[in-house]
């Protein structure tokens, strides 16, 4: 589940947190976020506002930002 806080949140079955994934604290904090390139940072996650996953269990991540931004997680077996 993206989460407008700079993360994207995983949650098991029962709605419980097992993973946080991306997390950037530092980023809702930020002047002018989500639109300062010099601020995106590899690895972790500036405004991220949808994802989806694929048939393999690979997930994409589009960041709301002014050219936008898509990270892909790619499962890792």
């Amino acid at each position: 589940m993206p989460d407008l806080q700079a993360r994207l949140v995983v949650l098991d079955k029962q709605d419980k947190v097992c993973a946080v994934l991306g997390d950037n604290p530092t980023a809702p904090k930020t002047e002018g976020r989500p639109n300062i390139q010099s601020k995106l940072v590899d690895g972790k996650f500036n405004s991220p506002h949808q994802c989806c996953v694929d048939s393999h269990g690979d997930v994409y991540v589009v960041g709301w930002i002014s050219d936008g931004r898509i990270t892909k997680l790619t499962r890792q077996l």
